[in-house]
């Protein structure tokens, strides 16, 4: 195909002019649906005919799947298509188009580790300082010490438990299918 405007070449499937940049929509060409063929003589089966005219055999026409369809302008979408092809709109309904398995979906495991995360963060952030005790405080500094320790051991216990919870949750989304 040529662009109508300044007669460069446009490759197919292209929506504009690479020379001049003119809108460029290819022209459809409707083909009359084939006629049904019966599997056991070829004849040709009227359309909706339940058997063939010329042998009497049975025939149920085969459904094909249907392709996932873009929300916004109704294209066939790719199996596992993250954008539309014909609008570029994304795909972010949260399924595999091929399989309908559900995406990015957080669960419980999920949950509890951020929490555990946020915690152990808050913890570290609360937690003094050497630099914090002073000798009229009425703590030794051997109990400031241990305190200190305290607050890093739960914070590391915290972040170990955070990181359990995450490899629970992605063995959990591998186990139900999931991505």
């Amino acid at each position: 195909m040529n662009c109508k405007k300044c007669g460069s070449a446009i490759a197919p499937g292209s929506k504009f002019c690479p020379a001049c940049g003119t809108a460029y929509q290819e022209e459809k060409k409707e083909t009359a649906p084939q006629a049904p063929r019966c599997p056991k003589c070829g004849n040709a089966i009227a359309p909706g005919g339940k058997f063939c005219p010329a042998c009497g055999t049975a025939y149920e026409e085969e459904k094909a799947p249907q392709a996932p369809r873009c929300p916004k302008c109704g294209s066939a979408i790719a199996p596992g298509g993250k954008f539309c092809p014909a609008c570029g709109t994304v795909q972010d309904d949260g399924t595999v188009p091929a399989t309908g398995k559900v995406r990015g979906k957080r669960n419980g495991f999920d949950i509890a580790g951020y929490a555990c995360m946020l915690l152990a963060i808050l913890l570290q952030w609360s937690t003094p300082s050497a630099s914090d005790w002073s000798p009229g405080s009425g703590t030794s500094i051997e109990e400031f010490s241990n305190q200190i320790t305290t607050y890093n051991v739960m914070s590391i216990a915290l972040l170990v438990a955070g990181a359990v919870l995450f490899y629970l949750g992605y063995k959990k989304k591998k186990q139900d299918g999931g991505q």
